[in-house]
Formats: structure tokens, sequence, C-alpha cells
């Protein structure tokens, strides 16, 4: 019993370091299919060693003691995950994106994992008394190595990382590796050094947490299911403002005094108020920090908001940080936005996607021609379809606008192109605006149009207009998104390793 215990711990450490990576990964190098893909390989790969190294050393004399060594050991690894993630994980961003995020899966996950790896086959070799139930021993051992996989993967995402945080759930995982060394071992030895780790886990655990971030304006920080939140204080243009990001991703940010909006992209939802006049409901497919959605309450008094994120915590940040206020003109719904507009039969006069991952790609399954074809659907006549990608319109950053915007020709007859800077290559903000009409604003009536918006002290309307430029792109060799076909990630990649240099500064 006790054996099968040790193999139900191990195999439900395997699945909690895993899915712990991606939250000690994301906050450096966002939530990709790059960041995934590096830890499931690298723990794959080691687990693969572990198998390979575990049945040799099975062969060799194996006992209940070695394998309690093992479970000390990979106890020992666990516990240092939180020590050396931070120095690791900000050296690997100077490898981009790719090769960054699997330096680090492999330096933080592949020692525990590999260590994880050999306590199967070796317990197979334990429990095995005779060869004629080999094949049932294996099959039950594994079977129960999975069922703790199982539980681990449920724990870990549904409770544990919204409950706890994620390093305290690597010491909880060292804590239960220590603990069954303890239950396994015979010998005095290794009952004292597992002990001793447990009791070093629990005093780093009940220990006063370092304040040292708050000299850089933290104010709030907190790990979802989804993101890892955090909300700064800091100091521009001799003005007080807050900013939230997720992990790398910068989400939002407002003035204190005024909780006026910081950045130029966020009042570039009032152009479409000049497209049509009579825009009365509005849907915002992505909250972050709220600051958007209670602008537009507050400069166009008859609109109503709807909004919708897919993590509740975001919501109640932004209602307790940023001024999110619900009321009857402003709702929040928790969901996918995809999964939202299936399930909604409402339609909009104004449509805006600014939705993203922890980096800045815009979640690909929001990107298609289907899930454009959704809006258009939930659309008014004459509604307007308005997006926040950033990129750039051309150079290394252009490839996800370039098929994005293609993307959206296919849907409506009318696009327009609104980027904050008219540095061509600039990784930014760009507005894209789609809409139906049987003729085209041109760009001289815009420009006119723009200059009538609401006076802010971030955007100089009438200087911007005289620049607005990009009628006609060159599209050549841009695709069109479809849900069988969006590698987002892939096109992005650039702006995102772009952003983690940003973020850090290098």
């Amino acid at each position: 019993m006790k054996l099968k215990a040790a193999v139900f711990i191990s195999g439900m450490a395997v699945m909690i370091i895993e899915i712990l990576g991606s939250r000690l990964i994301a906050p450096y190098f966002g939530n990709s299919i790059f960041v995934w893909t590096s830890i499931i390989g690298v723990v794959l790969a080691s687990l693969s060693l572990g198998y390979y190294f575990g049945g040799r050393l099975a062969d060799k004399e194996p006992s209940i003691e070695k394998l309690s060594q093992i479970l000390l050991y990979a106890g020992l690894a666990v516990c240092f995950i939180p020590a050396i993630s931070t120095p690791i994980l900000l050296l690997s961003t100077l490898f981009g994106l790719k090769f960054g995020s699997i330096t680090a899966s492999l330096i933080l996950l592949s020692i525990p994992s590999i260590l994880l790896g050999v306590v199967s086959p070796y317990a197979v070799k334990l429990e095995t008394k005779k060869l004629g139930v080999l094949g049932k021993t294996a099959g039950n051992l594994y079977a129960i190595s999975t069922f703790g996989s199982i539980i681990g993967t449920f724990l870990t995402g549904f409770v544990l990382i919204p409950l706890i945080g994620v390093k305290s759930i690597l010491y909880l995982v060292a804590l239960l590796l220590f603990s069954a060394s303890i239950i396994l071992s015979i010998q005095n030895k290794i009952k004292v050094l597992a002990s001793i780790g447990i009791m070093v886990m629990i005093i780093i655990y009940i220990a006063p947490k370092s304040e040292a971030l708050d000299s850089a304006g933290l104010v709030y920080s907190h790990d979802t299911p989804y993101y890892h939140i955090t909300v700064r204080d800091g100091e521009k243009w001799g003005r007080n403002l807050r900013n939230l990001h997720l992990d790398i991703g910068l989400q939002g940010g407002m003035f204190l005094d005024t909780n006026e909006s910081i950045y130029p992209y966020s009042y570039f939802f009032q152009v479409p108020f000049t497209l049509r006049e009579d825009i009365r409901d509005v849907l915002s497919l992505g909250t972050g920090a709220g600051i958007t959605q209670s602008s537009l309450i507050k400069h166009y008094p008859d609109v109503r908001v709807d909004t919708v994120d897919i993590d509740s915590e975001v919501a109640r940040v932004a209602s307790e940080y940023f001024g999110f206020v619900e009321s009857e003109k402003l709702r929040f719904y928790l969901d996918d936005a995809r999964f939202f507009l299936t399930n909604s039969q409402k339609k909009y006069d104004l449509i805006i996607l600014d939705a993203f991952t922890s980096d800045p790609s815009t979640p690909p399954h929001l990107t298609t021609t289907e899930m454009l074809g959704g809006i258009k659907d939930h659309l008014n006549e004459e509604g307007i379809f308005a997006a926040n990608v950033i990129a750039s319109i051309d150079g290394q950053y252009s490839h996800f606008f370039k098929n994005f915007a293609k993307t959206c020709r296919g849907q409506f007859s009318c696009v327009h192109i609104l980027p904050m800077s008219g540095e061509l290559e600039e990784l930014q903000n760009i507005i894209i605006i789609g809409m139906d009409s049987s003729e085209c604003i041109g760009k001289e009536d815009l420009r006119i149009l723009l200059r009538t918006l609401p006076e802010n002290p971030i955007v100089d309307w009438k200087t911007y207009s005289a620049n607005l430029m990009f009628d006609d792109l060159n599209l050549t060799g841009a695709s069109v998104l479809t849900d069988d076909y969006a590698p987002v990630e892939y096109l992005q990649m650039k702006a995102s390793e772009k952003v983690v240099q940003r973020y850090y500064q290098y």
C-alpha cells in the first residue's frame, strides 16, 4: 500500500509541476503555444529519461530504501524551483521566445521530472513477485500513477492556483514527496533528512514574505487560472498613474487623479461614434482594466456597454483598482468571448474586440473569419466592428496585422486602419474598424470627423488627423485566418519578443 501511495504521489507531482511551469514562465514569456510546447516537450523528454534510468536502476539490487531516496531527491529538486526561478527566467529572456522558454523549462523542470519518472518502473520491479503477473502489476501501478496525474491536474488548475499561488504549491509538492520518502524509508538517516526538508519548507512558507517589490510600485499581485495579475503605481508627465499587467502584457492604465486612460488606443474606440451618431448598445470583448468601457459611459451618456471577460479576477481588480463600476449601463459577463456570442441573441451597434493573451497576441479563436462572421451576426444594420491589435503596419512585427486585416476585409466592405504612430515599422496599437456600407468614407472626410472628438491630454486629434494615412495596404502574401488555420502566436512571435525586451528593459 505504501508503494502504491508513493506512485500516486509521484504521478500527481509530475502534472502539478508541469502546469505550474506554465505559470512560472508566463510572466516572462507569456502563455503562448511556444511556452506550452517547450514545457510539454521538456517534461516528456525528462520522463522518458526517468523511465529509462528507472528501469536500469531497478534491475540493480532494487530496494524500498533506494526508492525512498529518489523521492527525497525529487522533493529537494522541487523546493529549489522557487528559489532559482526568477534569475533563471530573467536570464532565459535573452534567448528569445522559443529558445528562452525551452531553456527555462530545461533548467527548472527537467531534474524533478527525471527523478519522478524513475518512480514507476522502479516500483514495478519492487511490486512484482511473479513473472506471470508482471503485466498486471505494471498496468496497475501505471494506472495509479496516471490517476494521480489526473487528480493533480484538476486540483492544481481548479483549486490550488487561485487559492494559494504558484510557489506555495511547489512547496506543498515538496512536502508531499518528503512525506512519501519518510513513509517508505526504514533508515533513520533518510527520515531525518526528509524531516529537515519538511521543517525548512514550513519555515519558508510561514516566514514573512519580502516586500522588495513595493519599491517598484507594486499595489497588487495574484495568480489566477489564466494570468499572473499585477497592479503597479508610477509617475509620468508629473502625474501619478496606475497600470494593469496580465503576465507581461500591459492591459491598460489610468491617471489616478482623473481615472482617464494614459494610453492613446483607448480613446480611439470613440472613433466609431463619429461614423455613426446613433450608437447605443456596445459590446466589449475583453475587459482589461475597464477604463475604455467606463470612458464610453462617461463621454456618451446614452450608451449601454456589455463587457465580457474569461477571468472574473480581472473584473474584480478593475473594480477595486481602476474605478470600473457595474451599473444598468455597464454590465459584466464572465465568459469566453466567442462562447458568449454563440449563446447570445442580442445585437449591438458597436462591437469592440480588445482581448489579449498574456503576450500581445489576440486569442487565435477570436481572429478568424468564422469569428468575424459571428460578430457580424450580432451587429445591427450598419453596425461597426472595432479591434485593437498590437503590431506594426509593415516590417517584422506586421505579419499578424496583415493577415487579420485581410480577414477583416473579407467580412466588411469598409475597413479603416488607425495606427497610433506614423512610423510604418514601429510596434504599436493599431485600431481596425470594419463596417458594411454602400459608400465607404474617404480619408479626408475621416480627418474632419476625427477633429470633432472630445479633447484629451493624450491624443491631439488635429495633429493625428493631419497625419492619417494607410488607405492602401500592401497585403501581398497575407492569408485569411480561419478556425482551421490561425497561427497567431507564430505570426506574433517577433512582436512578443519585443514586448519581453521592453518589459525587462534590455
